[in-house]
């Protein structure tokens, strides 16, 4: 055994030439002279802490600890060794201690904030949120004019929801340092969980100011844009972003979002295409890239982003939904049945697979399922404009014997005609009805329906809505589950809704001096919305069916399209008449009365078809491949309005044959009628 050094000298020296061993990497050489100072200096605590050290990189951990403890039992004052082993408890999953040692050191140098961000770091592992609040308050109150402490406490409290607090300490950080852009950018994040918008552009504006390459607070103001929906300059701010740093696929995510948002598709696919590259597992882009394809129309391609968003997340429940809906518009209704649910089995809150599920079923005769799932179209954001908040109970089926009971209209004016075929058996249940509709709709219904009350559905609503002495209120689609659960369960009824007979008569006098003999036949082509061009017939395709001589033609296309049916006419020579008297998107009632004049009823799948089933008057009425669900599929009849025959599209788009059979059974029609 090597003997003890004999003097303090001696001992400096050795220890000198063991530290610059151990700092050479020469650790064995070290360790020897390490242990030997300790045979004669065995309370050395700094030999014992260096060889503490030297263990640790051995990877001798319980012997590192060991021999850093004994260090501090000697020197407990020591915030170097305090610290050391703090962190190697940490390292070895012992949290607690670790917490003890760190929180023993910063009483030994209170001041000291790398110390107490290390355990503000391990309360954080060991979810200790209370304690890391005082530990950062702490900092702060030891550092009053260190910027970068009092951003830490505020980004804490951010985090944990307490934005006002956040505020206040953000706030604080700028006035110690006014080029604090770090604090700006932080604060306009706390400023826009508070909804204060353009306080937080500000505060981002200035972050810019401070330092125009920050790129994260072009992304944070791309975000609050985003928020308030200035699409625009949203669009503006991601790109700056992605001019400073072109690798984060999260921004390059958001910027197609965006892009997507407004419609710029294209571009919204670029960019989504640009977070594969930069990260090929992107869930999310993959859903959101289908979106967009799904939009243009692009279904198959849509199906493959589906298909790779649910490949690297099986729990992507949007995705099977979305899946789903495609699989409908392809017409394979059961597969889509079969996306719908495992949606609604991975998340059973996904409003919008339900409302699919249910349409699907109703689609396809499975009504009293159908009819559950669709109640959870309320819950879906596509809903919310016909959202109402009523104080009275929602009606769920219970008996209405002397009760009084709102309905409220929902969707469109074809809905609301369409559910009103209902009200005579809601009538055989409650004493008093009352219903808020479309203003335009007041008057027939009211006419139809004497024994109900009907008002305008306005913004603000009609004060008779709000009265609490009406028991109960249900929307006008959410009574068919009362009521139409099987199909032998729909009325038969040939007609239900009234129109002014003395304007039908002035129609019908009118227009027979017209048509010198001939049949009066009403036409529409095309539907209401963007969203349902599908049902639209092009007026040129009609060139055939309207060349019988045999009938009048009618104008009952709602809309302006005079300048279209002249192009038409000039065209082919067939003549449609269309009456200037007669605006059906203001005057309802005259529009009825005008479709109650006619023979026959000839259109697509639009508010005309409505009215003419629900006044019983014959109609022909085509569908595209994949119709909405209220006509079912592979059927000719119509379950809500017994006097219309349907004529379905045999492929997607294309539009002949349905025309040809409509204009057989036109002609059928007119020969009939003829021999009448």
């Amino acid at each position: 055994m090597r003997k003890g050094y004999r003097s303090n000298l001696d001992t400096k020296a050795a220890l000198d030439q063991a530290i610059s061993h151990h700092q050479k990497g020469k650790l064995r050489p070290a360790e020897l002279i390490y242990k030997n100072i300790l045979e004669s200096q065995p309370r050395n605590a700094e030999v014992l802490h260096l060889l503490g050290l030297l263990a640790w990189q051995k990877n001798k951990c319980e012997a590192a600890i060991d021999l850093i403890k004994q260090a501090t039992r000697i020197k407990p004052e020591n915030s170097l060794f305090l610290r050391d082993l703090a962190r190697f408890l940490h390292d070895t999953g012992c949290l607690n201690q670790a917490i003890q040692i760190y929180q023993q050191a910063l009483k030994v140098v209170p001041e000291d904030s790398a110390i107490g961000r290390e355990l503000v770091s391990v309360l954080h592992q060991a979810e200790e949120p209370d304690e890391v609040l005082q530990v950062l308050q702490h900092i702060v109150d030891t550092n009053p004019s260190d910027t970068v402490s009092h951003i830490e406490l505020g980004n804490f409290l951010q985090s944990a929801g307490r934005f006002e607090e956040a505020i206040r300490v953000y706030q604080k950080a700028i006035s110690i340092d006014s080029n604090a852009y770090a604090a700006y950018n932080n604060l306009s994040v706390a400023l826009c969980k508070t909804a204060r918008f353009d306080q937080a552009i500000q505060a981002c504006q200035k972050a810019i100011h401070i330092f125009p390459n920050y790129y994260e607070v072009y992304v944070n103001l791309g975000n609050i844009y985003e928020a308030v929906k200035q699409f625009g300059q949203a669009v503006e701010s991601y790109q700056k972003a992605i001019r400073i740093n072109s690798e984060v696929a999260g921004v390059h995510f958001s910027l197609g979002n965006v892009l997507k948002e407004i419609g710029r598709h294209e571009e919204a696919i670029q960019a989504y295409q640009r977070v594969f590259l930069l990260n090929p597992d992107y869930a999310e882009a993959h859903y959101n890239h289908g979106v967009v394809l799904q939009d243009q129309g692009k279904f198959n391609q849509a199906v493959e982003s589906y298909q790779a968003a649910i490949r690297i997340n099986p729990d992507y429940a949007q995705a099977y939904n979305n899946y789903g809906f495609i699989l409908h518009k392809q017409g394979k209704f059961h597969e889509a049945i079969h996306q719908y649910r495992h949606a609604i089995d991975l998340d059973p809150t996904i409003a919008q697979a339900h409302t699919n599920l249910g349409i699907a079923l109703l689609l396809t005769g499975h009504f009293k399922k159908g009819w559950q799932e669709y109640e959870w179209r309320l819950k879906t954001e596509l809903y919310q404009p016909y959202a109402r908040n009523l104080p009275q109970p929602r009606w769920h089926g219970c008996d209405l014997k002397n009760k009084t009971i709102l309905v409220w209209a929902e969707q469109g004016i074809g809905d609301q005609i369409m559910f009103v075929n209902v009200f005579h058996l809601l009538a055989q249940k409650a004493q008093r009805i009352m219903v808020e509709i479309e203003p335009r709709l007041v008057s027939v219904f009211q006419r139809s329906f004497p024994d109900i009350i009907f008002f305008p559905q306005l913004d603000p609503p009609d004060s008779r809505v709000l009265d609490h002495s009406i028991d109960y209120q249900i929307p006008i689609a959410s009574l068919a589950q009362h009521f139409l659960n099987t199909e032998s369960s729909f009325p038969k009824r040939k007609s239900y809704l009234v129109p002014c007979s003395e304007k039908k008569r002035q129609f019908r006098h009118r227009y027979q001096k017209i048509a010198d003999g001939r049949l009066l036949v009403g036409i529409s082509w095309k539907g209401g919305n963007r969203e349902k061009e599908s049902r639209t017939i092009p007026l040129e395709q009609w060139a055939d069916l309207l060349a019988a001589d045999n009938c009048c033609f009618i104008n009952l296309q709602y809309g302006n399209v005079t300048e279209e049916i002249g192009e038409f006419s000039a065209a082919t020579g067939v003549s449609i008449h269309c009456d200037n008297q007669v605006d059906s998107s203001q005057d309802l009632d005259v529009f009825f009365a005008q479709v109650a004049a006619m023979d026959l009823v000839v259109s697509i799948a639009n508010s005309t078809a409505h009215i003419a089933g629900s006044l019983g008057k014959s109609a022909l009425i085509s569908l595209p491949y994949v119709p909405d669900w209220r006509w079912m599929i592979d059927r000719a009849d119509s379950l809500w309005y017994p006097e219309i025959t349907l004529f379905r599209q045999k492929r997607e788009g294309d539009w002949s044959k349905a025309l040809q059979e409509v204009a057989v059974a036109l002609a059928q029609f007119t020969l009939t009628r003829g021999n009448c």
